[in-house]
């Protein structure tokens, strides 16, 4: 559902970078930001698959271009926000989504190789951290808004260790710069996805038996999230809806974490 302008859902007037933006949460995020009346900036290090998302933005009547860029390449982070200042003069809104996907997201601390600590520290909150010190003065400008896509596996001791901790320090991070900003006027806020079914999530229900098991054991709503509904919950916390709202940590799992 569009936003009305004026409204205190629109987001008529605001920019946003949309990081991991090419797919899955990060896409949906990118057009319900959009159709709400943001200029989007689609960021993902994969191009073809940004221009596609932008392209989706735009089909819906929305104003989106995509943007090449690498979370762990600060050159590359610096090249993005030279490039919004440039061409837009402004950033309101900044969504860390980027992450790795597949398989390795599921590892056991066992199965875990040093290699694999440094790939989803260095993306996921070596990343939210560089895109946040960058994004801090035009946010201070704006007086805007910084959203961290976390995990359940955040908090849930199930597998993915390496990154389960590297969402929880996000998690961690997201406080920290609540309150150290907010006297700025700038609002951090982290959103919590359960068992999405996306692109990203895609390897892991190819068994369909094990998939409906899994989710009767420990999934109370009894299906999976679908991305729309967490760039529903995502457009919330970037509208002046909840602008009383910062170091929040807001879980939108199914109930994951209830068991």
């Amino acid at each position: 559902m569009k936003a009305e302008k004026n409204t205190p859902l629109s987001l008529t007037g605001r920019v946003a970078i949309v990081t991991g933006g090419d797919m899955g949460i990060g896409a949906a995020i990118a057009r319900a930001f959009a159709r709400s009346g943001a200029t989007t900036v689609v960021a993902d290090r994969n191009y073809e698959s940004a221009m596609e998302a932008a392209a989706a933005c735009q089909s819906e009547g929305g104003v989106a271009w995509p943007w090449k860029v690498d979370v762990t390449d600060s050159s590359a982070i610096e090249m993005l926000f030279a490039e919004v200042e440039r061409r837009e003069g402004r950033l309101d809104i900044l969504v860390n989504n980027a992450a790795p996907t597949g398989p390795a997201t599921a590892k056991s601390f066992a199965a875990h190789t040093e290699e694999d600590w440094r790939s989803f520290i260095d993306t996921i909150l070596l990343g939210t951290t560089r895109c946040c010190a960058r994004a801090l003065p035009l946010l201070q400008a704006s007086r805007g808004v910084i959203l961290n896509i976390s995990s359940a596996h955040a908090t849930s001791p199930r597998n993915a260790a390496a990154y389960g901790a590297a969402k929880a320090a996000v998690e961690n991070l997201t406080r920290k710069l609540a309150n150290e900003f907010a006297s700025q006027g700038i609002r951090a806020n982290a959103l919590v996805p359960g068992w999405i079914e996306t692109q990203g999530t895609a390897w892991s229900l190819t068994d369909k038996a094990a998939v409906a098991a899994e989710i009767k054991t420990f999934l109370p709503m009894g299906r999976l999230g679908r991305p729309e509904e967490m760039a529903n919950v995502a457009l919330f916390m970037v509208s002046d809806l909840a602008s009383y709202m910062t170091g929040s940590v807001v879980v939108a799992d199914g109930g994951w974490l209830l068991r």
